[in-house]
């Protein structure tokens, strides 16, 4: 019995001590891989926290229409603005995502709208880029989308 007491207080000693931990989010650009303006090669995480899995989202309000038809601008800023919503809605912001995937219908014109110095492309990543991805694809859910993006974010539990 007594065993059996001191085995139960270790386990609880450890929990709370894994509830104490503290996310550790590392941004790491391995030697021999170029430093990518678009994205870090590597996010690892660690500690006691919860993933989120931000789905596929496209520039589409809230009630189902498509915004800024034709417009790769319009349509980065309404699709980030989901993404957010999503986010926080996890209890997350742009800080915390570890990956980001991106789908464009022209590779080339997504890119170009990045390097328009006249009309800067907001940075909601704060210069602190995720891993990430751009796929170029012939098309998505409607004509109308030219990108969707999902994320997966991570965030310490309390």
């Amino acid at each position: 019995m007594k065993n059996i007491i001191l085995s139960l207080a270790l386990c609880l000693l450890s929990f709370s001590t894994l509830q104490a931990e503290q996310l550790q989010l590392k941004r790491i650009e391995p030697e021999g891989l170029p430093d990518h303006a678009f994205n870090t090669n590597l996010v690892t995480v660690e500690g006691n926290y919860k993933t989120l899995y931000v789905a596929g989202q496209v520039s589409m309000d809230k009630d189902l229409n498509c915004v800024g038809p034709g417009d790769w601008r319009a349509q980065y800023i309404q699709t980030m603005e989901n993404i957010k919503l999503a986010l926080e809605a996890g209890g997350a912001t742009f800080a915390d995502v570890t990956y980001f995937r991106r789908y464009a219908t022209d590779v080339n014109a997504f890119v170009k709208m990045f390097m328009d110095k006249e009309n800067p492309i907001p940075d909601y990543f704060k210069g602190k880029l995720p891993a990430s991805a751009l796929i170029g694809v012939s098309g998505l859910s409607d004509e109308c989308y030219l990108i969707e993006f999902s994320a997966i974010a991570v965030v310490p539990v309390d």
